[in-house]
């Protein structure tokens, strides 16, 4: 491939005109955070709108902590499940019930990623 082409592999910069819901263009995101100013001239080249960019970058980001998150309570979870188990008596209802607690957060948090 080209020094400065494009590899179509992740994210919509523009819907086919009347089909939303089709892939028109995709680019790498990977491109798009490293290069953002690159992937702008390429949309006002096309005549496409350039915040576009923008919109996809924060996206991007609002996905990435999500993610972050959710592996951070998953972990969190799976630590307490190796606590429940060493646990005895009222100290494992304890635990077991702040496990459910964590649960609904994990789903949340995935849900969110996702």
């Amino acid at each position: 491939m080209a020094a400065g082409s494009v590899r179509p592999v992740g994210v919509v910069l523009s819907p086919t005109s009347g089909a939303p819901d089709t892939l028109d263009r995709v680019i790498d995101l990977r491109l798009l955070r490293e290069n953002p100013d690159a992937v702008r001239a390429s949309q006002r080249a096309r005549g496409e709108d350039e915040g576009l960019v923008d919109q996809v970058l924060d996206a991007d980001s609002t996905r990435r902590v999500a993610l972050s998150e959710f592996e951070a309570l998953r972990a969190e979870q799976k630590s307490f499940g190796k606590k429940v188990a060493q646990a005895k008596g009222e100290e494992k209802q304890a635990l077991i019930a702040e496990v459910s607690a964590l649960a609904g957060r994990v789903k949340g948090a995935q849900a969110n990623a996702d």
